[in-house]
């Protein structure tokens, strides 16, 4: 189990509460953020995790318009993996899969979603 100190552990609620917040405004974003604070992930892990997202989608949609190969959802899916994976709370493509069903419809984070959970 991960040790966190009491500042860390304050640090994540603080962060649960503005996604929360979030959520009251655009509850669009409510599957989202509700899979991070399951996870029980922290600022820099989301922050990571959104811009990995990002940037995934951006190369799938300009191989699209290029007519090129996408990159690999194994590729994806090591990153992802990489950024969420906690001790006890061990993460895996299944992991993935959920994070990448939650995301997709949020067009606030992607406003063109080409991240999908198809292989």
């Amino acid at each position: 189990m991960r040790q966190e100190s009491l500042e860390q552990r304050v640090e994540r609620l603080e962060l649960y509460i503005d996604l929360l917040r979030d959520f009251a405004v655009d509850p669009e974003t409510f599957a989202i953020w509700d899979w991070v604070i399951s996870r029980k992930l922290n600022k820099s892990q989301v922050d990571r995790l959104m811009k990995t997202a990002r940037e995934f989608n951006q190369a799938i949609k300009i191989a699209n318009e290029n007519g090129s190969q996408p990159p690999r959802f194994e590729e994806f899916s090591q990153k992802i993996i990489e950024i969420v994976h906690l001790e006890d709370n061990p993460a895996d493509e299944q992991t993935v899969l959920q994070f990448l069903k939650r995301i997709k419809h949020s067009h606030r984070y992607l406003s063109d979603c080409y991240l999908t959970t198809t292989k």
